[in-house]
């Protein structure tokens, strides 16, 4: 039978850092904002669907990108999984570095062709710029979205 000072340390949960807390919510907001935009991609869901987690320049680029691929007869599928190597946090701004893997995802044109070319990066370096924002489901908002096309080493 455990003693009290066993039975209270083990109900005790850890808490986290303010710092700690933040990465965990960043990390959230790009996992959640990545499911968003896979399912806009392949044509699960709208584009709206990245809002709670996107603002400015990273909204507008995927609304421009994902309104492209259907002009051009594109289809997309598959999904994305990120992991993040690096956060740096400055009061209520971050910057984020992850290794982005699309190895599961494809591009195809109206005739069923892939429009990937053999050699592209399956997991690539994609940079990540976040604003802490009060209205936010997890308190963060992705801003810029800019994929380095660089291998990631991590």
């Amino acid at each position: 039978m455990p003693t009290a000072d066993e039975a209270v340390r083990s109900s005790t949960a850890p808490t986290l850092s303010a710092q700690e807390q933040d990465e965990v919510d960043i990390t959230a907001t790009l996992e959640d904002y990545t499911a968003a935009l896979d399912e806009a991609k392949n044509g699960e869901a709208s584009i709206e669907g990245i809002y709670p987690y996107a603002t400015g320049t990273a909204r507008e680029q995927w609304i421009t990108q994902v309104m492209s691929y259907e002009a051009q007869g594109l289809t997309l599928s598959g999904e994305t999984s990120l992991e993040v190597v690096g956060i740096v946090l400055d009061d209520d701004n971050a910057e984020v570095v992850a290794c982005v893997d699309l190895s599961q995802t494809d591009a195809v044109d109206e005739d069923g062709e892939s429009i990937l070319p053999a050699d592209h990066l399956k997991v690539t370096l994609v940079e990540y710029v976040l604003l802490r924002s009060e209205g936010a489901e997890t308190g963060w908002l992705v801003t810029e979205h800019v994929n380095q096309s660089e291998p990631c080493d991590g």
